[in-house]
C-alpha cells in the first residue's frame, strides 16, 4: 500500500466535504441548492463547464486508447467535445438561459407541453446515470490499486464519498469544487506530460514519436462509417447534456452563458490535449496493461518519481469526482423539480422541505449509479451509451424549439419516441456502423413531418374521435 498516496487521497476527499459543508450555509431555497441563486460569472461558470466534462473519459480511457492506435484510438476527445461546447455557444446557450428554466425539462413543458417534459425526463436521468456510472468506474480503479483493495469494494466506497459530499453543497458546493480542480487538473497534468517527456529522453525523442500513422484521426482498420458516428455522439449527442445547460442556468445573464461556452472550449482542448500527448509518447515506456482504461495510471505509476506520482492522483481526483457531482445533482434537479414535485402540488412544500426532497433523490441517484458501475462496462463503453441514449430525438425536438416556432407536442414527443427507439435498433440490435447517425437522421425527418401532420389538423380530430 503507498501510504503516501492515501494520505493525499483522504486530504483530498476531506477539502471537498470542507467545500460542500461551506457551500451549504448559503442554500436556502430549491433554487440555491439546484442553480446557486443564478450568480455565476464567466470565470466560476467556464471553469465549472470545463470541469465538469474533463472527466475519466478524457484523462483515463482517450489516453490510454491513443497509447494502443494513435490519434485514431483516441476518437472523438478532446476535439469532438470542444466543438460541442462552441456549438453550446452558438446554438444553446443564449437562449436557454434567456428563458429562465430551472432545469432542460423546463424548456420542453414551456415549449412543448407536460407530457414531453414528463418524456424528456425520462430519457435524460439514464444517460446521467450511466456517465456517472463511468466516473465511478474510473475513480474505483484509482482507489483499488493505490489502496490496493478490491474493486467491488472500492466502487462502494467511491459511490458513497460522492454521494456524501454532492448530498451537502448541491450546486455551490459543486461549482466551487469545479474551479478548485480545474486548476488543479490543468498545473498537475502540464507537470505529468513534462515528466513523462524527460523519462523518455527528452522533447526530441518525443517528437520523434509522433509519426504520422499515430497522428492519423482515421483508423484504417475501423469503417469510416463507424468513426464518424463516433464523432457525431461527441460532438452533437451531448448538446442535450443536463449537466452542462445546468451551469449555463446559473449563470447571471445569457451573455455570460454564452461566453462561458467559449471560454470553457478553450480549457478543455488545452487541459485535453495533454493526455491525449502522454498517449503518444509514452506508449512503448510501459508493458501494456490489460485495460487500456489503466494505461495512464500504470505509466504514471511505473515512471513517476513519488511527487509526480501524487501531482498525477490529484489531476485524476479532481477530473473525476468535478464530473460525478454534477450528474448525481442533474439527476436530483429533474427528478423532484420535473417529477416528484408537480406530482405532489409542490405549492404545499416549503423551501427546507423541497431542499430536503432533492438531497434524498442525490443519494437515490448515487445508489442507482454505483449499480450501473458494477455492470463491468468500460469506461469509454459507458460514455459513448449515455451520449447515444435517445439524445438524437432530445437534439432535433430543442433545436427546433430553440430556433423556430415550428412544430408543437405531438412533433415532439413523437421524435423522442423515434430515437429512443431507433437508437437501440440501430446501435445495438442490428448493429448498424452508423447506427446514431441513422437515428439522427430519421429523427430530422421525423419532426417536421409530425409538425406538418400537426398544422393540417391531424391529432386533434383524432381526438374528437
Amino acid at each position: 500500500m503507498d501510504y503516501a498516496a492515501l494520505v493525499m487521497i483522504g486530504a483530498f476527499m476531506c477539502m471537498q466535504l470542507g467545500i460542500a459543508f461551506y457551500a451549504s450555509r448559503s442554500i436556502q431555497s430549491e433554487g440555491d441548492y439546484l442553480l446557486g441563486g443564478r450568480n455565476l460569472g464567466v470565470v466560476l461558470a467556464s471553469f465549472s463547464l470545463f470541469a465538469t466534462w474533463f472527466g475519466a473519459e478524457t484523462v483515463m480511457a482517450s489516453s490510454g486508447a491513443v497509447a494502443a492506435s494513435g490519434l485514431s484510438g483516441g476518437r472523438a476527445d478532446p476535439f469532438g467535445y470542444t466543438i460541442c461546447l462552441i456549438l453550446f455557444g452558438v446554438l444553446v446557450a443564449f437562449r436557454m438561459r434567456a428563458g429562465n428554466f430551472m432545469t432542460t425539462s423546463d424548456f420542453y413543458r414551456q415549449r412543448f407541453g407536460v407530457a414531453a417534459e414528463k418524456f424528456s425526463v425520462f430519457l435524460v436521468i439514464p444517460t446521467s446515470l450511466i456517465w456517472s456510472a463511468a466516473q465511478i468506474t474510473a475513480l474505483s480503479h484509482i482507489l483499488a490499486s493505490v489502496i490496493n483493495i478490491d474493486f467491488s469494494i472500492a466502487i462502494l466506497a467511491s459511490s458513497f464519498v460522492v454521494m456524501l459530499y454532492t448530498t451537502i453543497g448541491g450546486f455551490m458546493g459543486d461549482v466551487i469544487t469545479d474551479f478548485v480542480d480545474g486548476i488543479i487538473v490543468l498545473v498537475c497534468l502540464l507537470i505529468t506530460t513534462i515528466m513523462v517527456i524527460e523519462y523518455g529522453g527528452g522533447l526530441d525523442i518525443a517528437l520523434s514519436k509522433l509519426t504520422p500513422e499515430r497522428l492519423n484521426f482515421v483508423d484504417p482498420t475501423m469503417p469510416l462509417a463507424a468513426q464518424m458516428d463516433q464523432w457525431m455522439i461527441a460532438v452533437v449527442g451531448s448538446l442535450v447534456s443536463q449537466e452542462v445547460i445546468s451551469r449555463l442556468l446559473g449563470t447571471k445573464s445569457a451573455p455570460v452563458a454564452r461566453t462561458a461556452c467559449f471560454v470553457a472550449a478553450g480549457l478543455y482542448l488545452f487541459a485535453g490535449i495533454l493526455p491525449v500527448l502522454i498517449g503518444l509518447v509514452g506508449y512503448d515506456l510501459v508493458p501494456s496493461p490489460a485495460s487500456e482504461d489503466a494505461f495512464l495510471p500504470t505509466l504514471a505509476k511505473t515512471i513517476l518519481p513519488e511527487f509526480g506520482y501524487l501531482m498525477f492522483l490529484a489531476a485524476l481526483l479532481s477530473a473525476i469526482l468535478s464530473t460525478i457531482n454534477t450528474t448525481l445533482l442533474s439527476v436530483g434537479a429533474l427528478a423532484g423539480h420535473n417529477l416528484i414535485l408537480p406530482w405532489l402540488a409542490d405549492d404545499h412544500w416549503d423551501s427546507v422541505q423541497k431542499v430536503r426532497l432533492e438531497r434524498g433523490l442525490v443519494m437515490a441517484a448515487a445508489f442507482l449509479t454505483y449499480l450501473i458501475a458494477v455492470s463491468g462496462e468500460s469506461i469509454y463503453g459507458l460514455v459513448e451509451m449515455s451520449s447515444s441514449f435517445g439524445s438524437s430525438g432530445l437534439l432535433v425536438s430543442m433545436l427546433m424549439g430553440l430556433w423556430t416556432r415550428f412544430g408543437h407536442a405531438y412533433a415532439a414527443i413523437i421524435t423522442m419516441i423515434t430515437g429512443m427507439i431507433s437508437a437501440y435498433l440501430f446501435q445495438y440490435h442490428f448493429e448498424w456502423e452508423a447506427g446514431y447517425i441513422a437515428s439522427l437522421i430519421l429523427c430530422g425527418v421525423t419532426y417536421p413531418l409530425m409538425a406538418l401532420v400537426e398544422r393540417q389538423g391531424f391529432f386533434q380530430r383524432l381526438q374528437q374521435g
